[in-house]
């Protein structure tokens, strides 16, 4: 898994246990719902500042989105 994935895995587990929808976190962030099922999926090269977005969306330290073992991602 290349770390593009590896920060769509993360970007999803970290929406899903705030319990929003793709739809949520677009609005929060001002990016579009396509946008963000394309990060997820790691289909997309996302710039940091769509990343600094998220992280403003959810709440979270920048620092946060890349903590890939809590949500399981182990390889970078």
């Amino acid at each position: 898994m290349n770390a593009r994935e590896q920060l769509g895995k993360r970007i999803l587990f970290l929406r899903k246990q705030q319990g929003m929808t793709q739809n949520d976190l677009a609005f929060k962030s001002g990016l579009g719902r396509e946008y963000i099922s394309t990060v997820e999926c790691g289909k997309r090269n996302i710039s940091i500042d769509a990343i600094e977005k998220i992280s403003f969306a959810l709440e979270l330290p920048l620092k946060d989105l890349f903590d890939f073992e809590e949500s399981g991602n182990t390889t970078v």
